[in-house]
């Protein structure tokens, strides 16, 4: 909601720090979510990059497809 800013006023900090403590738990939607935030809101593909590869190792293929896109830029 934070990220959205439906129902809650939009807040892109609030939002990564509810988001980074379940990625870090290993929940790789979580970690495409966060990915998403970095490339989308922030403008900033280097740590978009490094959520996507998190969501990649943690089993989800969208991560992966999202690295190597950014990567390939």
């Amino acid at each position: 909601m934070y990220q959205t800013g439906d129902v809650v006023p939009k807040d892109l900090e609030r939002a990564v720090s509810l988001l980074t403590p379940a990625c870090q738990r290993g929940k790789a939607q979580v970690c495409i979510g966060l990915g998403e935030l970095y490339e989308k809101e922030r403008g900033d593909p280097r740590t978009a990059i490094q959520w996507f590869h998190k969501a990649c190792a943690g089993g989800a293929s969208a991560g992966c497809a999202a690295e190597q896109r950014l990567r390939a830029k």
